[in-house]
């Protein structure tokens, strides 16, 4: 084993590595491992099995081996609709899983993991199991197998639209829903429109009380989960923002708490207050 340490001009260690370095071995056993599904819902149990062989034939039984099981989430995009958003904002933790044993007579194991109602609607997650087989003397020979998991039946997107539009003028939304193949389908969603309001504020801070300005967001509701029905590609929903500042579009699967969200700014002369954009500090302009 050695060190590598990395030192300032002064002798202050900055920071270090360990590295090993062994006689190349090629591994004594040989593992194949397969799901018994290519995707998984919500909720649903996906079974991996495995078979472990020795290089001269016989089965490798009574070996030590660790599943992990690892979800993560990844981009809906499927082809045709690349433009349109379809990540929710679903802020839950998705934690690892590890199943351990021992191989039969045969070689083989298995291993079950649940996948819990609780992550519905959390958008498409990307399951992957790393499979670790000890040999008999406990050298680590690795595989790696990974399958989608589809916490929605209907994955429902906001397509583009403007960015920065004007008020009192009519905005269309595109809106779609596919199933898990990208394929267009009906169904109904909840949308609402929220503007941020920014209230500035004199603030006191530290020790000496001393005195600060800071811009604070409330939330208002212009549309309050209005329920629509989507159906084809031309589905659109038509909004006319009366005043300046920033808009947030949300739509969800009716009675979900997860939302797919966009945002946009409306300005209109007449039309903005003094709450409709966050103050900066520094007198500083964002464009």
């Amino acid at each position: 084993t050695y060190t590598i340490e990395v030192y300032a001009a002064n002798d202050v260690l900055l920071n270090s590595k360990s590295i090993n370095i062994e006689e190349f071995m090629p591994d004594r056993i040989r593992v194949d491992v397969k799901t018994d599904k290519p995707f998984a819902q919500v909720p649903d149990k996906v079974t991996l099995s495995g078979t472990a062989t020795n290089l001269f034939g016989p089965p490798a039984s009574d070996r030590n081996y660790e599943v992990e099981m690892t979800m993560k989430r990844e981009p809906f995009r499927p082809k045709k609709f690349e433009s349109y958003t379809f990540e929710t904002n679903s802020s839950k933790e998705i934690g690892s899983k590890i199943n351990e044993g021992k191989t039969d007579a045969n070689g083989k194991f298995s291993t079950v993991f649940d996948i819990p109602q609780e992550y519905q609607d959390m958008g498409l997650l990307k399951g992957r199991m790393f499979v670790t087989v000890f040999d008999e003397s406990g050298r680590p020979v690795n595989r790696v197998s990974r399958f989608d998991i589809f916490t929605q039946k209907m994955f429902h997107g906001t397509g583009q639209f403007d960015e920065y539009v004007n008020t009192r003028q009519p905005l269309n939304i595109p809106l779609i829903a596919l199933d898990n193949d990208g394929k267009v389908m009906e169904g109904d969603v909840d949308l609402s429109i929220i503007r941020y309001n920014w209230r500035t504020v004199l603030e006191t801070s530290g020790e000496n009380g001393a005195y600060h300005y800071t811009s604070q967001r409330e939330t208002i509701t212009e549309v309050d989960k209005k329920r629509i029905s989507i159906k084809g590609t031309n589905t659109k929903f038509a909004y006319t923002p009366s005043q300046s500042g920033e808009f947030e579009v949300r739509i969800s699967r009716p009675g979900a708490e997860p939302y797919v969200q966009k945002s946009f700014y409306a300005y209109g002369y007449g039309d903005t207050q003094t709450t409709s954009f966050e103050v900066n500090r520094e007198g500083n302009i964002e464009m």
